[in-house]
């Protein structure tokens, strides 16, 4: 299957096949009006790189538009205020109608944000969820299959259910059946690596 990369596009973010990821066919990028083999929000490659388009990405701790990520950080999530993640916070003012909702933006280093907005959304049935390590957003490796999953658990020498509870952020109480239900497609696992320490994480939905 055909990368970024191997297409002379190259995003440090996203390492799956082409086919994995939600962009526009060929056309005429809507800011240098240049021809593209492929558009990116009507953006040709060049020009959605350098900002003049950019994607909002919803990810595991909130939003994150263009004006986040030139501030730095998420737009925002609920969160237990007995259990936060270990990362810079900024609270946002109780909600009076909804005083149990406690959100929170999370901070990152605007240039990570940056290049996350400029990175290209994967298809899924229910909607990204970019996951992040070490502070990072993490990189995209595509749509992990039950083959795929198998071969992670010889690496790590693990079962299939403990490699895939290894790999997902929160535990789930029936680890067989959601491998079963990923054998049979009823639901998507989506693989990421962490830039930093190379972590192998993942997110999954359902049709």
């Amino acid at each position: 299957m055909v990368t970024f990369k191997e297409l002379g596009m190259e995003f440090p973010l996203f390492e799956a096949p082409v086919e994995d990821a939600i962009v526009d066919g060929a056309g005429n990028c809507s800011h240098c009006k240049a021809e593209s083999p492929v558009l990116f929000n009507e953006f040709c490659f060049s020009c959605f790189r350098s900002g003049e388009g950019s994607n909002t990405v919803d990810t595991e701790y909130g939003m994150v538009s263009k004006e986040d990520s030139l501030k730095g950080c998420t737009y925002g999530i609920p969160l237990d205020p007995n259990d936060l993640p270990d990362l810079p916070l900024i609270a946002h003012e109780v909600d009076p109608q909804f005083p149990d909702e406690h959100w929170y933006s999370v901070q990152f280093k605007p240039a990570d944000l940056i290049e996350l907005t400029r990175t290209p959304i994967y298809h899924t049935s229910q909607g990204e969820q970019w996951l992040f390590c070490c502070e990072r957003p993490s990189i995209f490796l595509g749509h992990c299959s039950s083959d795929k999953l198998a071969e992670i658990a010889e690496e790590k020498k693990l079962s299939i259910e403990a490699t895939l509870n290894s790999l997902l952020s929160h535990p789930f109480d029936d680890m067989c059946w959601l491998v079963s239900a990923i054998d049979s497609g009823l639901c998507d696992l989506y693989l990421f690596r962490c830039q930093q320490c190379s972590k192998l994480h993942a997110h999954f939905d359902m049709d």
